[in-house]
C-alpha cells in the first residue's frame, strides 16, 4: 500500500518512460558505481587509522558479546572483515563501505514508497551526497553500522504501519544489537501501538453509543 502523495507522483508521470524500472535502474546504477568508486578509494589511498578506527578494530581481535562503552556489532564486523582479508586498513573499513553506501537503498526504498520511485531515486543522491554520509562510508565506527539498521528500520517500520507486519517483526528486531537507539525505536513503537490502540477503543465506544436506541 502506497500513499495517496505517492499513487498522485505516480499517476503524474505514469505517461513518463523514465519511470517504475528506469527510476530503479538508475538507483542501481547510482549506488553501484558509487560503492565501486569507494571501494577503490578506501583501497588504494594510504590514509592510516583514526583513533576509533584502530580502538575497535583492537575490540575485533577479543570478540565479546559487549564492551566497556558500546554493544559488540562494530567490533564483529570488523573481526568477520579482517579474518577474511587481514588486519589491514582497508580489510577494517571495508564494513563502513559496504553499508555506507548500501545504506542508500533504504532510503530509497522509504521515499518510492511514500513519494514514488522517483522521489526514492532523488532522496539516495541527495543523500549520498552529503558530507556525512561520505564519512560514514570511509571510516569504521559505530556509526555505518547504526545508520544501515535505523535506515532498514524506518523502512520496515513504515511497511509495518502500511499491515505488512508478519515481514517486519524480525527485521525491526535484528538492529537492537547495532546501537541503544534500538531500545527506543522498540519503545516508540509500543507507545505507538498503545495509542492506535486507545483510539480505536474511543471509536468504537462513541460508535456503539451513537447507535445505541434513546431511552
Amino acid at each position: 500500500m502506497s500513499t495517496p502523495l505517492a499513487e498522485h507522483f505516480d499517476a503524474a508521470n505514469a505517461d513518463n518512460p523514465l519511470t517504475d524500472r528506469c527510476w530503479l535502474r538508475r538507483t542501481r546504477w547510482l549506488i553501484g558505481c558509487l560503492l565501486l568508486f569507494r571501494l577503490v578509494y578506501a583501497a588504494y589511498v594510504p590514509l592510516d587509522l583514526v583513533p576509533d578506527e584502530a580502538y575497535y578494530w583492537d575490540w575485533s581481535r577479543q570478540l565479546d558479546w559487549g564492551y566497556y562503552s558500546k554493544p559488540p556489532m562494530v567490533a564483529w564486523l570488523i573481526g568477520l572483515s579482517t579474518s577474511i582479508l587481514g588486519s589491514t586498513a582497508f580489510a577494517v573499513r571495508l564494513p563502513a563501505v559496504l553499508l555506507g553506501t548500501l545504506g542508500l537503498f533504504w532510503m530509497y526504498l522509504l521515499a518510492a514508497r511514500l513519494y514514488g520511485r522517483q522521489a526514492g531515486f532523488w532522496a539516495a543522491l541527495l543523500t549520498a551526497a552529503t558530507p556525512g554520509n561520505a564519512a560514514l562510508a570511509l571510516l569504521m565506527t559505530i556509526d555505518a553500522p547504526f545508520l544501515f539498521c535505523w535506515c532498514g528500520a524506518l523502512y520496515c517500520f513504515w511497511r509495518f504501519l502500511e499491515g505488512g507486519r508478519s515481514a517486519t517483526n524480525d527485521r525491526l528486531g535484528k538492529r537492537t544489537e547495532s546501537w541503544r537507539c534500538g531500545v527506543k525505536l522498540a519503545r516508540g513503537r509500543w507507545r505507538g501501538f498503545i495509542r492506535q490502540r486507545s483510539v480505536r477503543r474511543d471509536a468504537w465506544s462513541r460508535r456503539k453509543n451513537s447507535a445505541a436506541p434513546a431511552g
